[in-house]
């Protein structure tokens, strides 16, 4: 995922990717990421997110969520609050990498791979990417990233 002349990086934002079609999201599906699918019950388990989450932030990986064709977000908000409350915000305005508060979202039952002592987290590697196939994306999240409209 490259970011031609860095216009996502400087727009402060994350990338929110409206594919009608949903080809984004199965190529992304074969890539080296870390999805979260929205309409799975089990990836839309607290700790099936919060691994998720760190494996990519561990592993410099793009963390992304597939919110398919619904307007999930305010489900995924509430489910991401289970796990830390504020998470998804902190996400969106990367509040979440100030003095490594990221790191607040490891246990001691994760394993040596997660301990930041152990080897450094490659956060500078991270993105966060929203997905949907969604038309009429939700408007408040359109203006809180960096949409990218695929035709």
């Amino acid at each position: 995922m490259d970011d031609v002349h860095d216009k996502v990086k400087e727009s402060g934002k994350w990338p929110f990717v409206v594919d009608t079609v949903g080809q984004v999201s199965t190529f992304l599906k074969y890539r080296d990421t870390n999805m979260i699918n929205c309409l799975e019950k089990h990836d839309m388990q607290p700790e099936t997110i919060r691994m998720a989450l760190i494996g990519a932030m561990k592993f410099g990986k793009p963390f992304i969520l597939d919110m398919n064709e619904a307007d999930m977000f305010q489900a995924c908000a509430d489910k991401f609050d289970e796990i830390q409350k504020g998470l998804i915000d902190a996400l969106l305005d990367k509040s979440i990498f100030k003095d490594e508060k990221y790191l607040s979202l490891v246990k001691d039952t994760d394993g040596a791979d997660y301990d930041p002592g152990r080897s450094p987290y490659m956060v500078d590697n991270f993105k966060f990417v929203i997905l949907t196939t969604h038309s009429r994306p939700n408007e408040n999240l359109l203006k809180r990233t960096y949409p990218i409209s695929i035709i």
